[in-house]
């Protein structure tokens, strides 16, 4: 029969059984749980286009390929697939457009940005990026 300290000793993680030192992480990237920005309107992922009013943070477990069944038979809230609807009143101008990456295309790294700028009265211009789907920050990467 085992004693009561033998049983709390057994319940100790690894590192403490032993007597090892450890740094605790007061920090970490948690990619298990994700916070995603949905349109509450609509339930799709928020984008730039969608009014700040109606943009709510969710989270959702982000799980692995080889997990989905599991999570869909435990009926686990699943983050939505599909991006908010565009705007029918896009501003557009003939003389300027990107033509790659497509809107909402999934980048990394180093990204070729591609398109025109130009007409008539073409004084300059000037190229923004920001994070996600609705990103809160810009970053200028170009200018002319």
């Amino acid at each position: 029969m085992r004693s009561l300290r033998d049983a709390a000793h057994a319940c100790l993680p690894e590192h403490r059984r032993r007597g090892l030192s450890f740094r605790q992480r007061t920090s970490y990237n948690d990619t298990l749980y994700q916070a995603i920005q949905v349109n509450r309107q609509t339930g799709h992922l928020a984008t730039i286009f969608t009014p700040p009013d109606l943009v709510d943070s969710r989270i959702f477990m982000q799980v692995p390929p080889e997990a989905e069944a599991w999570a869909r038979s435990s009926a686990l809230p699943a983050p939505p697939q599909d991006y908010d609807v565009l705007p029918l009143d896009l501003p557009s101008w003939p003389d300027a457009a990107i033509t790659g990456p497509a809107m909402f295309a999934p980048v990394r790294s180093e990204v070729p940005i591609l398109g025109t700028a130009g007409g008539e009265n073409f004084a300059y211009f000037r190229l923004q990026v920001g994070p996600g789907l609705n990103p809160q920050s810009w970053y200028l990467v170009g200018q002319m």
